[in-house]
C-alpha cells in the first residue's frame, strides 16, 4: 500500500498515452535486471534489482515518445552503514533494512543506427517523479576493550520521500527483440541530491 499513490500515478500515465501508443507504431517493453544506489561518500546498499516496464509510440522513424515505470530494491550493505555510524573500538556484527525507489519518467528515445535483425543503439532522456521507501535499518555491533566489552545496536528509522529525477540510458537493441540499457538516474529528494545506476534487459513487444 505504501507505493499505491505512485501506481495510481502511473496507470493514469499510461492511460494517457494508450490513444497515441494504439493509433501508430509502438513498442512495449517489460524489463528487469540489477540496481545499485550510488550516492557519493557512502556504500550503505548492496547491488539489488529493478523491474518495470517501458512504453514508446513513433513520432518518426527515427524519433520516440513514451514513459517508464520501475521500481528498484536494495538490502541494507551492514559493513557501510557501521563505517559511517560507528568507529573504533566497535565491530561490525550484522545489518538489516532496505530501501525502494519507485519511478514515473515520461521519456523520449532517438535511433541512431537502423540495422534490420542486427544490432540498433538509441539515446534515451526522462524527466519524472521518484518516490522513496523502505523498511528502518537496524546495525549491531560488538565491542571489547580492555575494561568492558558487549553488543549494541543502532536503528535508523527510513522516511518516505518524493522527488524528481533526470534519467539518461543507452538501450542497444538486438534483432529487433531483446533490449538492453544500462541507465543512469540522478534526483533530488528531501533535499539532497542521490543517484543510482541500473542494467535492464527487456523484450520488445508490440509494433516495430
Amino acid at each position: 500500500m505504501k507505493h499505491l499513490k505512485s501506481i495510481i500515478i502511473g496507470i493514469v500515465l499510461v492511460a494517457m498515452l494508450s490513444p497515441t501508443l494504439f493509433a501508430q507504431s509502438f513498442r512495449i517493453i517489460p524489463f528487469a535486471g540489477l540496481s545499485k544506489d550510488m550516492r557519493s561518500g557512502t556504500n550503505m546498499w548492496n547491488m539489488g534489482f529493478t523491474l518495470g516496464a517501458q512504453g514508446f509510440a513513433a513520432v518518426s522513424p527515427d524519433f520516440w515518445i513514451g514513459g517508464r515505470i520501475a521500481l528498484h530494491s536494495w538490502g541494507s550493505d551492514g559493513q557501510g552503514w557501521f563505517e559511517d555510524l560507528y568507529g573504533s573500538p566497535y565491530v561490525f556484527s550484522s545489518a538489516s533494512g532496505s530501501q525502494t525507489v519507485f519511478e514515473i519518467m515520461p521519456s523520449i528515445r532517438y535511433l541512431f543506427t537502423h540495422s534490420e535483425g542486427g544490432v540498433n543503439v538509441a539515446g534515451q532522456a526522462g524527466l519524472g517523479l521518484i518516490f522513496v521507501g523502505g523498511s528502518d535499518v537496524t546495525v549491531n555491533v560488538s565491542w571489547h576493550t580492555t575494561y568492558s566489552s558487549g553488543t549494541g545496536a543502532m536503528t535508523l528509522s527510513s522516511e518516505g520521500m518524493m522527488g524528481f529525477g533526470l534519467q539518461l540510458g543507452v538501450p542497444v537493441t538486438v534483432a529487433k527483440i531483446v533490449e538492453i540499457m544500462p541507465i543512469y538516474t540522478l534526483y533530488l529528494a528531501g533535499g539532497d541530491l542521490y543517484h543510482h545506476i541500473a542494467l535492464n534487459v527487456g523484450v520488445r513487444l508490440g509494433k516495430q
